[in-house]
């Protein structure tokens, strides 16, 4: 379109303006679409990523981690080739470690009701006298 005036012009603006208003509603449109279609495909790369990575630092998370790694290397695949040895326990510890940080507080739980269920087996006269520690003579 020629402008030849400041009519055409701002009719042209206002043409331009609205173009760009649904350019933008439709990429809007899209990008959702984008998303949605890509859904699965993050997922998957999450549950990749959680394979050789876990996240925060956690004493009861660590001590799992480090210790099914030492087992899955020194146990498991003890008489495998060094490319599984370096690769399968790192996976391993973390899938383990991300999994009991995924439920740190359902073990935790766990165990404390385990402790004091030991507790309560050792103590006599409703827990004011503990056999375990106390010795017969002075």
């Amino acid at each position: 379109m020629k402008i030849n005036s400041l009519k055409s012009l701002k009719l042209e603006r206002k043409r331009l303006k609205l173009q760009i208003s649904e350019y933008e509603n439709l990429l809007q449109k899209d990008m959702v679409w984008i998303k949605d279609e890509l859904k699965p495909v993050n997922t998957i790369l999450k549950g990749i990523s959680k394979l050789f990575h876990s996240k925060g630092n956690n004493v009861l998370k660590e001590g799992i981690g480090i210790g099914t790694g030492m087992l899955a290397k020194n146990l498991l695949f003890s008489k495998s080739p060094w490319y599984i040895k370096l690769l399968l326990p790192i996976i391993i510890k973390n899938v383990s470690s991300n999994f009991v940080g995924d439920r740190k507080e359902f073990i935790l739980e766990a165990v404390k009701k385990w402790i004091q269920k030991l507790k309560s087996k050792n103590h006599e006269d409703n827990g004011w006298y503990d056999s375990s520690t106390a010795q017969s003579h002075y």
